[in-house]
């Protein structure tokens, strides 16, 4: 599942910039390629998080040779590497928030990119404080105002989805269990 994602990621990437179509704004491909940047990353550091190194796949597969699909084991720096470079990738595409839209806090934006650059950074085996630090303090500079909650309780209580202290969510459709909200 992790891979077709990032399979997925990697088309829009190859594809959105290649699409010629007036209705489709320039500002609106980018952070198309923002997202499909960070949701490339986000898997990978999945993948990473579990097993170490993993094979890094960053085109679509075009051809059904052994040579082609058997891809090679990256080590975990080469991976840790991939995720920041498209994270660096996606926070320069990426609004600090979506404006006309009810489910904000289900797309990717520069914050979440930043939230979670600074995690991999703190968390590579190599961890570097001060670039974790940095995208911290760009998190915080978002034009999108995080805040914490009045009460810690309200994180847990269900009532309170997609709230301010919220930086990026899963959206569920209720009574169907496992569906995501279109």
């Amino acid at each position: 599942a992790l891979y077709s994602a990032i399979g997925k990621a990697n088309n829009v990437l190859e594809r959105a910039p290649l699409v010629e179509d007036a209705a489709f704004q320039a500002s609106r491909k980018e952070a198309l390629m923002g997202e499909a940047y960070f949701l490339r990353a986000f898997h990978y550091f999945q993948l990473v998080t579990l097993w170490s190194g993993v094979p890094l796949i960053t085109s679509t597969t075009a051809s059904i040779a052994s040579e082609d699909l058997n891809v090679r084991r990256s080590t975990s720096e080469q991976v840790y590497e991939q995720i920041l470079e498209d994270l660096e990738l996606a926070i320069d595409r990426l609004p600090d928030k979506y404006l006309n839209t009810s489910a904000t806090k289900a797309r990717a934006t520069s914050g979440a990119a930043n939230a979670l650059a600074a995690k991999v950074n703190l968390q590579k085996p190599n961890p570097n404080f001060q670039v974790a630090l940095d995208h911290i303090i760009a998190l915080e500079a978002s034009t999108a105002n995080y805040e914490l909650l009045d009460n810690y309780d309200h994180l847990f209580d269900g009532n309170n989805e997609n709230n301010a202290e919220s930086i990026l969510e899963m959206q569920y459709v209720g009574g169907t269990e496992g569906s995501l909200r279109p």
